[in-house]
C-alpha cells in the first residue's frame, strides 16, 4: 500500500523543502526511498504510471523518482510523456529498476530520463543524484537571467528556451496594460496557476508576478537609455500604475532611481 502521510498538496506547500514525487508500487522500495529522502524533501506518492503522470501535471514537483516497471504506464512511458509536455518538460526524472540488460537501460535513457539507478538504491548515490539534478535549476536561472551564459547542453535547453520565449512574447505584447497579470498569462498559456508558477519558478527562480515585473523593468531600463521619453511616460508605457511604483522597483532592481540611471547615461 502506498503511504498517505505526506501526499496532501496542502502539507507539501508548507515550508521551503523541494518536493519529490515517488512513483512506485513496491512497499519495500517506497520505504527505502523514504529513509533516504524524508529529512531533506517533501514526498508524495503515486502507485502507478498513469497516476504519476496525472499528479506530475497537476502539482509540478521539483523532481520525480519512478520505477521503470509500473502498471497502466511504465516508467519509460511516464518519462516520454512528461518530457514532451511543455508543463512538465523541465522536471528531472530518475528511473529505478532491478539490474537489467544494457538495452533496457538505453531505452530508459532514450525516454528522456535524467538518471538511471538500480535497486536496491544506495542512499549516498541517490542523494548525490537528487542534489545534482536540483542544482541544475540554478544554472537554468543564470541562463534565462543572463542569456546564453550557461554550461547546460542545447538539447536540454531547447524546449525550456522555447517556453520562456513564448512567455516573454506574451508579456511584452501586453506590457503597457496595467491590468495584465499572472491570471491572464495562465489563460493564454492554457496552464493552471500551480503549473505556471512551478514552471516559471523552476526556470527563473522568480514567481510569475515578479517575473512579469522584471520584464517591465527591463523595458523601462531600455527606454531610459534609448529614448527621450519622460520617466512618467515610460512608467505608463511599461505598465506601472504610477511613476512612483516604477521608481521604487527600479531602484530595488538596479540600485539607482530611473532619474539617476538616466543622468548617469548622459554623463
Amino acid at each position: 500500500m502506498v503511504p498517505q502521510t505526506k501526499s496532501s498538496p496542502a502539507r507539501l506547500r508548507s515550508g521551503n523543502l523541494p518536493f519529490v514525487l515517488i512513483v512506485e508500487n513496491d512497499i519495500r522500495s517506497i520505504h527505502s526511498l523514504q529513509v533516504c529522502l524524508n529529512e531533506k524533501y517533501n514526498l508524495f506518492y503515486a502507485k502507478d504510471g498513469q497516476e504519476g503522470i496525472n499528479l506530475s501535471l497537476k502539482q509540478i514537483p521539483d523532481l520525480i523518482i519512478s520505477s521503470i516497471y509500473l502498471n497502466l504506464k511504465n516508467g519509460c512511458e511516464l518519462c516520454e510523456i512528461l518530457k514532451k509536455d511543455e508543463r512538465s518538460s523541465h522536471i528531472p526524472i530518475i528511473l529505478l529498476s532491478p539490474p537489467i540488460t544494457y538495452e533496457d537501460r538505453i531505452r530508459g535513457l532514450r525516454s528522456g530520463a535524467d538518471a538511471f539507478l538500480f535497486k536496491p538504491v544506495r542512499k549516498e548515490e541517490l542523494l548525490i543524484r537528487v542534489e545534482k539534478l536540483l542544482a541544475l535549476r540554478l544554472v537554468l536561472h543564470r541562463h534565462f537571467e543572463l542569456t546564453n551564459q550557461t554550461s547546460i547542453s542545447n538539447n536540454v535547453l531547447e524546449m525550456e528556451t522555447s517556453f520562456i520565449q513564448k512567455v516573454n512574447s506574451i508579456i511584452d505584447k501586453e506590457l503597457c496594460d496595467v491590468t495584465f497579470s499572472h491570471k491572464i498569462l495562465e489563460q493564454l498559456l492554457y496552464m493552471s496557476r500551480t503549473q505556471l508558477y512551478r514552471k516559471i519558478k523552476a526556470l527563473t527562480g522568480k514567481s510569475v508576478a515578479i517575473y512579469i515585473r522584471s520584464r517591465r523593468l527591463k523595458k523601462a531600463n531600455y527606454l531610459l537609455k534609448n529614448s527621450q521619453r519622460s520617466i512618467s511616460e515610460i512608467a505608463y508605457l511599461v505598465g506601472f500604475k504610477n511613476p512612483s511604483h516604477l521608481s521604487r522597483y527600479f531602484k530595488s532592481a538596479y540600485g539607482l532611481s530611473p532619474k539617476q540611471s538616466r543622468n548617469q547615461q548622459e554623463k
